[in-house]
């Protein structure tokens, strides 16, 4: 286990209420201006007592606990006693919910003054880390870890699942602007319809489908098949509920009202490279007498390579996982499918960081769409 032995308490000097009433208010700000905060990576409350370590330019060292704001995929912010110059240098041992901790570095990218001697100090993490692996899921209801995405550029199926029709109308008016043919429906009973009758890249679904919880509707269409991201869209705020879903293994969960910038990320990650279950992905290797036989032999190799896969996964083999990511991530750029290899790589990393499927489970799933795919000619 790591640990640091910590010298000071940085932000032990003020009382639990205090710092409450500092981290409310701070909140309250950013919630105020949004504009003014809006981050690539969005970051979710996290307020955890962490231990940490600090090198300063001049070559000392700080060895310290530390009260926490927030935590994304990109960094953290967290009150100090003291000020931190920027750029300078540190560790934090953040604690894994499932057991277990990791030391993550970053560097200081600012110092805010707060009141007396106290500081928000801003971290950007220069180590890659999965926020799920620290946070409860029940407060992990934010899509948005990605950057940016013109909704123009968007397209895929996605089945919204939603009993309010309102709630239909409203997301079919947000994502006109995209290339996304949306089926909407009321229903558990026509999702699975829809389900069969079409191929489908997501599901977006409401907490809540008729008097059963989503939970019950994502084992259904797992069983059906259906491999790509599911994901929740709740004004729900039961922790039971929303830890069931995530139990389930849902992909995601975004609270209502959400942010669109975040739920066009999301997607945009989801169906990025032309994600479609029913679009050919060709190879780009040069044509020639020797190239279709060839792709031929290697196509035919990944669909036996998408059953070992599939059966690792519902067998939750996390070694055979990996290796079979790790075999198509070294061969697909080879064979001119460089988005597999890619694909495969974002499996392997996760899966070799949280040593978890469920965590890895979009990447997954967006490879098993991929293999599917791969086709000799367009």
């Amino acid at each position: 286990m790591a640990s640091f032995t910590p010298d000071i308490a940085r932000s032990q000097r003020m009382t639990p209420q205090e710092r409450k009433l500092i981290l409310d208010r701070l909140d309250a700000a950013d919630a105020e201006n949004p504009a003014k905060n809006r981050r690539a990576m969005a970051r979710v409350p996290y307020r955890a007592e962490l231990a940490c370590r600090i090198f300063h330019p001049g070559g000392s060292m700080t060895t310290c606990n530390i009260h926490t704001r927030n935590l994304s995929a990109g960094g953290t912010s967290f009150l100090y006693q003291g000020f931190l110059h920027k750029n300078t240098k540190v560790e934090l041992i953040l604690i894994r919910r499932h057991g277990g901790e990791d030391i993550v570095a970053g560097v200081v990218t600012h110092c805010q003054h707060l009141s007396g001697a106290f500081h928000q100090v801003g971290v950007k993490f220069t180590t890659k880390i999965y926020p799920k692996l620290y946070l409860d899921p029940t407060s992990w209801t934010d899509l948005g870890d990605g950057p940016p995405v013109e909704p123009g550029k968007i397209s895929g199926t996605v089945l919204h699942v939603d009993g309010q029709e309102i709630d239909r109308l409203l997301l079919r008016h947000n994502l006109a602007p995209t290339k996304i043919d949306l089926i909407s429906v009321g229903t558990a009973d026509e999702a699975l319809a829809a389900l069969a009758s079409k191929p489908v890249d997501c599901v977006l679904c409401d907490i809540v489908i008729g008097d059963k919880p989503a939970a019950v509707l994502l084992n259904s269409m797992r069983k059906a098949g259906f491999t790509g991201p599911f994901a929740v869209l709740t004004a729900e705020t039961t922790q039971s509920v929303l830890k069931a879903a995530t139990t389930a293994g849902a992909s995601a969960i975004l609270g209502k009202p959400y942010d669109n910038q975040k739920l066009m990320s999301a997607l945009g990650g989801w169906l990025a490279a032309g994600a479609s279950q029913g679009e050919a992905l060709v190879s780009t290797l040069p044509d020639s007498p020797t190239t279709k036989p060839l792709l031929e032999q290697y196509v035919q190799r990944v669909r036996v390579l998408m059953r070992e896969l599939r059966t690792a996964i519902n067998g939750e083999d996390v070694k055979t996982v990996r290796v079979v990511c790790q075999t198509l991530r070294g061969t697909g750029a080879g064979f001119g499918f460089a988005v597999l290899s890619q694909i495969a790589k974002d499996a392997v990393d996760t899966l070799d960081q949280t040593y978890s499927l469920n965590e890895a489970l979009v990447h997954l799933q967006r490879l098993e769409q991929t293999c599917r795919r791969l086709s000799v000619a367009a």
